[in-house]
């Protein structure tokens, strides 16, 4: 094969590459489509680690709440001075309320109302939790918490990103397919009669 027979080749397969490249059916929409897709895919994966930042953030931000929380709360068991009430309908599982006693961690006595098992008799003991001065408190919640509020807060934000990036690409493809309509009905206008003339 000669030089000359190359040089027609090549170009040949240079036009019929840029003959691919520019679709002649393509609209201008069309292009604009893709092209918003492609910036919202990116979008929705940029989105990743800043959703991943923010819920590591709250992670250690709970985890510090924890660990204050356990430090300013110490167990302690409590004795029933009396028999817990037995109310009818709720299981020895679940709890009421019976008078009880407990030691402060300053060593002094307290008595008050705590949650016993249904029924539980005079002297039974069950756990409680007590602050700095004695006085009866929720307890400190558990420590996989931290990790359950950093996961939730950051599959919640990158989900609604997401979630708004998809549906604002809906709407954009919506519009775009209202204005194909439109310009299709517009062209069929301008040929219909010269079509149906020929008939």
């Amino acid at each position: 094969m000669d030089e000359g027979s190359e040089r027609e080749d090549s170009e040949r397969g240079a036009d019929s590459a840029s003959a691919a490249s520019r679709n002649s059916l393509a609209r201008p929409g069309d292009l604009l489509e893709r092209v918003v897709i492609a910036i919202a895919v990116l979008l929705v994966l940029l989105a990743l680690p800043v959703a991943a930042a923010i819920g590591s953030e709250v992670h250690s931000m709970r985890s510090d709440f924890i660990a204050t929380d356990v430090a300013e709360k110490h167990p302690a068991t409590a004795t029933l001075v009396e028999d817990a009430p037995v109310v009818a309908g709720v299981t020895g599982l679940e709890n009421v309320e019976a008078r009880a006693e407990w030691t402060t961690p300053g060593g002094l006595t307290r008595t008050g109302l705590v949650a016993a098992p249904n029924g539980s008799p005079a002297g039974a003991e069950v756990e409680v939790w007590v602050d700095g001065l004695g006085g009866l408190v929720p307890p400190p919640p558990q420590s996989d918490g931290a990790v359950l509020a950093g996961v939730t807060v950051a599959l919640g934000l990158w989900a609604g990103f997401a979630g708004a990036i998809v549906l604002a690409c809906m709407v954009l493809r919506a519009v775009l397919n209202r204005l194909r309509a439109t310009e299709l009905e517009r062209e069929w206008a301008r040929v219909e009669p010269v079509w149906t003339s020929r008939a």
